[in-house]
């Protein structure tokens, strides 16, 4: 018999486990040692395993040959398991504008847990081969209180309640004196209202990989946003593809994953993490098809594409890989939300096929995932109903490119505020959505794919009318701006972001009850004022944007220029056009309906995020009525009745 220790697998030395002639059989597993990252650890936050084993196996990720866990038992006696995996410590280094990992000693496994209960754990670590278990002594380490806010969920709705039990209970008994909240938004487990701002970041620079992020990173928490979308692509932070084989897994990517982790953990940012992308499972979009290791002309069980939703070899090797990855990262706080596809009707999936995947998969990351994470997924066209209606999407995203003009596409049809009175295609993209599935609802990417148009937006005026339209208008967090590298990064516009957060500063979309505003404006015609409001309980969130501010006159006026330059040359009249357009000036709002009382009026710089002007405004008997500052693009403003002696009464 030969015995086939963990580590000299990673180095290519594989040795089949046999039975001797003398009809010996493989030897029980042995756990060498374990080392934990701490014995306090707060709540929340990762606890982590280091173990060494001695075992007899081919592949460490495939269970049925290692089956590595650790079960924890919680201070009120609840058990929870979570999975170990394979672990190669990698150490970084940078040169000539390359990333460059080095290995660190030799492979280990590891489990890693958030601990979510505070008191003392226990826990007990169990390894499995075809040849018997071993289980190590039992272990303890206590969870402390933290300032962590937990897990980021749909509003409302914590998996891990971080209420006294008594208040728990109350509130069951009296439902109607608990906090009312909105499921169109997001909270942590502590019930704190979470607004995403952020912007994709998908996949890294292929020389400076890690480093990439570092740089992204540390930019976005600079201009203080809170949430990146990845992407496991093929050519950046993959842990299977062609060059591994179906059912086993890249180290270095998966260290580089751990490292953006650490990085977002460390930045405040929270990620959604995209498993597959359309073009892994397309012969023509983007296509991947050829390298994807489910191929059946690389060794995998599937002849086309659309055999990965049924083909039942495929399913048990996509599970295996849920396992790995939900075992790795699942831990983390900072992982916002799971997301199945990217397009996947770019593919070649049957997108019919989908749902009924969805929820098989979804069973089965229940099992791994104690803690609960959102999971979503994302389309290229409109609206997939029998996807987005499914309890399993917590959810749902629209991905919207080469709109001309965003500040319209998202804002209703006219600037009385009529409730309801939307442009169909508007209607159809924000509002309808939350409304129709009752669920939040995110623009998981925008942009223009022309090349030429992004490289004349170096203001990045389409990032900002984008940006400033979508807030109000019932849309869970900030669009979701695509070509952070050769768009946004290039032209540091990480401002635009830091505008709007200032602006939402003390704003609670979840707990509030915001509705369409109704108001009247006038000293303007409609043809040059697009107006946004919204309003809540005797407070009003307003934007004004001036119609001549978008991409297009400003790519008009380059035009224009550039053809003075030769008129000029030719004698010939030169023709004007105005880019920052003139400002728009004695424009008035008036809120009929708003009750009697006394007001505090703040006018924001859509661009800083910093207050221009604020005023005290006492209503009458027609409503409120408020003067608005001249507006050359835009203005945000925020109307809030200041609560006196007698308002309690009113």
């Amino acid at each position: 018999m030969k015995k086939v220790n963990y580590y000299l697998l990673c180095f290519g030395v594989t040795l089949l486990c046999t039975v001797s002639v003398t009809g010996d059989a493989c030897a029980k597993p042995d756990i060498e040692s374990i080392s934990v990252n701490g014995r306090d650890i707060p709540r929340f936050d990762m606890f982590e395993l280091t173990i060494s084993v001695i075992a007899e196996f081919e592949n460490p990720y495939d269970p049925e040959q290692i089956d590595v866990q650790t079960i924890f038992t919680s201070p009120s006696q609840k058990p929870y398991t979570a999975y170990g995996f394979f672990y190669q410590p990698f150490t970084r280094t940078k040169k000539s504008g390359r990333q460059k990992l080095q290995k660190v000693g030799e492979p280990v496994w590891k489990v890693r847990f958030a601990p979510f209960e505070e008191g003392t754990w226990s826990y007990r670590v169990l390894v499995r081969t075809a040849a018997g278990q071993e289980f190590s002594n039992t272990g303890y380490f206590k969870c402390v209180a933290s300032d962590y806010p937990g897990f980021v969920r749909v509003g409302g709705r914590q998996h891990f309640d971080p209420r006294p039990r008594y208040q728990q209970w109350f509130y069951r008994i009296f439902p109607r004196l608990a906090k009312k909240y909105r499921p169109w938004y997001f909270s942590f487990d502590n019930g704190k209202f979470f607004f995403p701002i952020g912007e994709n970041l998908a996949w890294s620079d292929p020389l400076l990989r890690t480093y990439s992020y570092d740089e992204w990173c540390g930019k976005l928490a600079e201009y203080d946003c809170n949430f990146i979308r990845l992407w496991m692509a093929p050519w950046c932070m993959i842990p299977e593809w062609k060059h591994t084989g179906l059912g086993t897994y890249d180290q270095q990517t998966s260290w580089e994953l751990d490292y953006v982790f650490d990085l977002c953990r460390e930045k405040g940012l929270y990620v959604v993490l995209c498993f597959l992308d359309h073009g892994q499972f397309s012969r023509t979009q983007d296509a991947e098809w050829h390298n994807n290791p489910y191929n059946a002309d690389n060794g995998g069980p599937c002849k086309v594409p659309a055999e990965f939703l049924t083909n039942n070899e495929a399913k048990t090797f996509f599970k295996r890989k849920l396992r790995y990855m939900a075992s790795r990262w699942g831990y983390s706080r900072n992982l916002m939300s799971w997301e199945w596809f990217n397009e996947a009707d770019l593919s070649e999936l049957d997108v019919e096929d989908l749902p009924e995947w969805i929820l098989e998969m979804d069973r089965y990351l229940t099992t791994l995932d104690p803690y609960n994470h959102m999971r979503t997924t994302s389309f290229y066209k409109d609206d997939h109903p029998d996807v987005w209606s499914l309890d399993q999407i917590s959810f749902t995203q629209l991905h919207i490119y080469n709109q001309r003009n965003y500040a319209e596409f998202f804002s209703p049809e006219g600037n009385n505020g009529i409730p309801g009175k939307y442009k169909k295609k508007t209607f159809e993209r924000s509002r309808a959505m939350v409304e129709k599935y009752n669920k939040p609802f995110l623009v998981g990417e925008f942009g223009w794919i022309d090349e030429l148009i992004r490289r004349l937006d170096q203001d990045g005026i389409h990032l900002h009318n984008a940006l400033w339209a979508s807030i109000l208008s019932y849309q869970a967090g900030t669009p979701m701006v695509w070509y952070w590298d050769l768009y946004v990064h290039p032209n540091n516009l990480y401002y635009h972001f830091k505008a709007v957060a200032r602006f939402l500063e003390g704003v609670d979309f979840l707990h509030s009850t915001f509705e369409d505003a109704r108001v009247v404006l006038t000293g303007c015609p409609e043809e040059r004022v697009m107006l946004r409001a919204i309003e809540s309980d005797g407070v009003a969130l307003v934007w004004l944007h001036n119609r001549e501010y978008n991409l297009d006159q400003h790519i008009a006026c380059l035009t224009e220029e550039a053809k003075n330059v030769i008129r000029k040359k030719r004698n010939q009249p030169l023709q004007g056009c105005s880019f920052p357009p003139s400002f728009l000036e004695n424009i008035t709002l008036r809120f009929p309906h708003f009750k009697q009382g006394t007001y505090q009026v703040r006018w924001y710089n859509t661009f800083t995020g910093e207050q221009m002007q604020k005023e005290t405004v006492a209503s009458g008997a027609d409503g409120l009525t408020v003067r608005v500052p001249k507006v050359m693009s835009d203005i945000a403003g925020k109307i809030e009745r200041i609560k006196g002696i007698g308002w309690f009464w009113q």
